[in-house]
């Protein structure tokens, strides 16, 4: 026999865990990055540059809109997206991206054979990843992380690698202005990290998200769970409410999807370049909105084997340099093996504070 009061206490425990305070758009800034988008004037760029500064020292967290990308871009992107995840599991597995040595292409529902973000029950997502083009010269085919995309069978879903690889081309053109902006916010020339995105790490996801129903669903199990980025910067657009950022106060905000902006977040790596005066700050996914989620972030690494040492702006005789020179490829090497060993991803600097205290 069911206890019902028993069960009763699970539904409101679970419902509990999935909560966050409502993020408004007065404490998340949406920054207007007309500036760079529209070729403004330097007050207007070093004026958007302090404002992107202040968000990657606060909360590591902001919007970003006026951004340059066609109007239509992010709306087509989810049609796009939900076409493809509406295709037949025999059609999606065309794809599948265990045929690929860099994990391109698609993993189904739910995530077991893709990356493995908690020790819990494996992220109830299914997902399409993909890499930009890359020409044969391109050094980044040594690596682990980049390689030849999979694209699905053009007669199931005809015109979908093509609108993607334009996409991958804006959105990056996108992340370069952005670490441009960041570039000038740290008193440093604007071109400063150029050299080390000319042949980046970059992958954009495409992320279903069914609706958590938590009468049924798993304790243990999230949309997306806890986690940090790796890379550089990570720009996401998304249809519904689900994602949460845990802020300095180790509390958890909830940021629903502001029609038109992206989300714009520091990675681990990037933290590590200003030796932690930016946030690389922890972040999940809980979709209970009842309706099917889409979500779409791009991340961006440097090239591989571009060295990552602090910035000559973050540190002083007082303030040293917190950690050695690295380069993308060992640190997200090594990440991804403690993260598989402890069965969690690996947080760092002051997110990890925060996170150990929560």
């Amino acid at each position: 026999m069911v206890n019902i009061a028993r069960q009763g206490m699970t539904i409101a425990k679970t419902a509990e865990r999935f909560q966050a305070s409502q993020v408004t758009v007065d404490s998340l800034p949406v920054i207007d990055f007309s500036a760079f988008s529209e070729g403004g004037s330097e007050a207007a760029k070093q004026a958007t540059a302090h404002e992107i500064h202040d968000a990657c020292t606060s909360l590591g967290f902001f919007y970003l809109s006026h951004h340059g990308l066609p109007e239509s871009h992010i709306t087509e992107t989810f049609e796009w997206s939900r076409q493809f995840f509406a295709l037949l599991p025999e059609a999606k597995m065309k794809a599948d991206s265990r045929n690929s040595d860099a994990n391109r292409g698609y993993n189904p529902l739910p995530d077991d054979d893709g990356e493995r973000l908690s020790t819990g029950a494996p992220d109830f997502k299914e997902t399409f990843d993909m890499c930009r083009e890359m020409q044969p010269d391109d050094p980044e085919w040594s690596t682990g992380f980049m390689g030849a995309n999979q694209w699905p069978d053009p007669e199931d879903i005809p015109g979908f690698s093509d609108f993607m690889r334009n996409c991958l081309a804006l959105r990056l053109g996108l992340m370069r202005r952005i670490m441009q902006a960041i570039a000038i916010g740290l008193d440093l020339p604007q071109d400063y990290f150029d050299a080390a995105h000319r042949y980046p790490g970059v992958t954009m996801r495409l992320l279903h998200h069914p609706p958590i129903n938590i009468e049924e669903h798993d304790e243990t199990q999230w949309s997306v769970a806890t986690h940090a980025d790796y890379g550089s910067l990570t720009i996401l657009a998304q249809t519904h409410d689900g994602l949460q950022v845990m802020n300095p106060a180790g509390k958890w905000l909830a940021i629903p999807p502001v029609p038109g902006a992206f989300v714009v977040n520091v990675g681990n790596l990037l933290a590590r370049w200003t030796n932690d005066l930016f946030l690389s700050s922890v972040h999940r996914v809980a979709n209970l909105t009842g309706e099917s989620r889409i979500s779409t972030p791009m991340f961006l690494m440097p090239q591989g084997n571009f060295p990552v040492e602090c910035v000559p702006t973050c540190y002083s005789d007082t303030n040293p340099p917190r950690h050695p020179p690295t380069t993308s490829n060992e640190t997200v090497a090594k990440n991804i093996r403690q993260a598989k060993l402890r069965g969690r991803p690996v947080i760092t600097g002051q997110a990890a504070q925060r996170l150990g205290s929560e």
